[in-house]
């Protein structure tokens, strides 16, 4: 009987040190959170953008009207502007965007409309149940790391700093995709009737201003990228170019000096 109970006992205690054993490692992941996200009018995640061709009279008044519709909070996105057409891409914000448009639809000749959009949304809610998973990994691994041995703590924090840059990537991928969502790309082709000689001198002063700032602006990117491009190969070339002529300058002192002594 006694046989029996120490038995017993023994399978007992396996039992429970396989439950101990079974507990959660470092660097093991948790289980995915599933979470259906009900995909509405208002949850939906979608990037819009529209393309326009404008006609007015002058190419210059006519961007300056446009640029003037512009809110504090939106922005020009690039810009190349002619003698007689031009291109702006303007960032709007998405609530208004509709109203924008129709806006430019009634006071200009609209030659050429596009819009389109992009659905993001299952891209998205992806990228945010991985990151909610993450999140809930990263305080569990927290929450084991005090009563972890040395061993398991390096483990731990491996797989910390695995899941720090997996969240920095995906939560700048979708902070990207609400500013895409938030601000609409809107691209206007503009065009001018009028021929360019028919400005006034203010006018072509004005264009000619601009066009000589954008060219400056050209030349000055370009050599500062020419300058970039050429940094690794200085680094390298300088040190030596300095190094031979400090040579060559204490070589030329050593025979000066021994001139002198002869002397």
């Amino acid at each position: 009987m006694k046989k029996v109970m120490v038995w017993l006992g023994l399978l007992l205690l396996s039992f429970t040190l396989y439950g101990c054993g079974a507990a959660y490692e470092p660097g093991e992941n948790l289980p995915e959170e599933t979470s259906e996200v009900v995909l509405t009018a208002s949850t939906r995640k979608v990037i819009y953008s529209v393309e326009m061709g404008i006609r007015a009279k002058q190419l210059l008044p006519l961007y300056d009207e446009i640029v003037g519709l512009i809110h504090a909070d939106e922005w020009i996105e690039s810009q190349n502007i002619g003698t007689q057409s031009g291109r702006v891409v303007l960032r709007i914000k998405t609530e208004r965007l509709q109203a924008f448009i129709q806006g430019l639809r009634n006071q200009y000749e609209v030659t050429y409309f596009n819009s389109s959009s992009i659905d993001v949304s299952v891209h998205y809610y992806n990228n945010q149940a991985k990151i909610d998973t993450l999140e809930a990994e990263q305080t569990r691994l927290i929450e084991l790391f005090q009563s972890a041995s040395i061993g398991e703590q390096i483990q731990i924090n491996q797989r910390l700093s695995a899941i720090e840059i997996e969240l920095r990537n995906l939560t700048t991928e979708n902070n990207e995709t609400d500013s895409l969502i938030e601000y609409s790309q809107v691209t206007l082709y503009l065009n001018a009737s009028a021929p360019y000689e028919s400005l006034n001198f203010g006018q072509k002063i004005n264009r000619a201003f601009f066009s000589g700032i954008d060219a400056f602006v050209m030349v000055v990117e370009s050599l500062f990228l020419a300058f970039l491009s050429m940094l690794p190969f200085l680094t390298v070339i300088l040190p030596s170019v300095f190094g031979i002529l400090y040579f060559n300058k204490r070589k030329h002192q050593k025979r000066l000096a021994r001139r002198q002594e002869r002397k």
